[in-house]
């Protein structure tokens, strides 16, 4: 598995008050404790990255920042997802949490409130499932991501992912999915329940609560 470590993000070279009026206003959100979950989306150069690192910056020890690959986590100076969550790169049958790791996974994130995620559109849905799936183990199983606050950076023009089925999968993709996964066996019928999940979390929770940026 990668390595886990808390993200040390730069400052953004970008000042809060040269940002464009969307981007100070997904400042604001990602900083309001009452806001749970922010997707910021946004074409490259629209300036995701620098509010992210603004976000950061205000939420100074409170925040965990992580992307799908290693140069994408490098802007935040932060590990990739998998070593965030100490996860293998081989998903079997879902990661489970028990005994020492359990312990130290709820000792690493236990005064962190924030969990920012960059390059969400180049993951699986299942990602998000097992996301979810690892917060309410570590904390509070009834909450949403264990009752952590998620803020989500992506480009839905970007290429889907190699592996899996996008987050936003259209229509009633997660009740195709669901419906293929009862005909299914093992590894594969786990996965399709995770990605029907993944694409479930994404409807319920980051898709009202969108925040569209644009080149300024």
């Amino acid at each position: 598995s990668s390595k886990f470590f808390i993200a040390r993000p730069p400052q953004s070279s970008v000042t809060y008050e040269n940002m464009t009026f969307m981007q100070q206003r997904a400042v604001d959100l990602g900083v309001d404790m009452n806001q749970k979950f922010l997707y910021i989306c946004g074409k490259a150069g629209s300036g995701k990255t620098q509010v992210a690192l603004e976000i950061c910056r205000r939420l100074k020890g409170r925040v965990q920042a992580a992307a799908g690959t290693g140069k994408a986590a490098s802007n935040f100076g932060g590990p990739t997802i998998h070593g965030m969550f100490g996860w293998s790169f081989s998903f079997s049958e879902g990661h489970t949490l028990s005994g020492t790791k359990l312990t130290k996974f709820r000792a690493d994130y236990e005064n962190i409130d924030t969990l920012v995620i960059d390059e969400i559109n180049s993951n699986g849905a299942e990602i998000l499932a097992h996301m979810d799936e690892y917060l309410r183990a570590g904390f509070n199983p009834k909450q949403p991501f264990g009752g952590k606050r998620m803020i989500f950076l992506g480009d839905p023009a970007q290429l889907p992912p190699v592996m899996g089925e996008p987050i936003d999968g259209q229509g009633n993709g997660g009740y195709v999915m669901a419906t293929k996964a009862r005909g299914s066996r093992g590894v594969r019928q786990w996965r399709m329940h995770a990605t029907a999940k993944g694409q479930e979390l994404y409807r319920k929770y980051f898709r009202e609560n969108c925040i569209f940026l644009q080149k300024s």
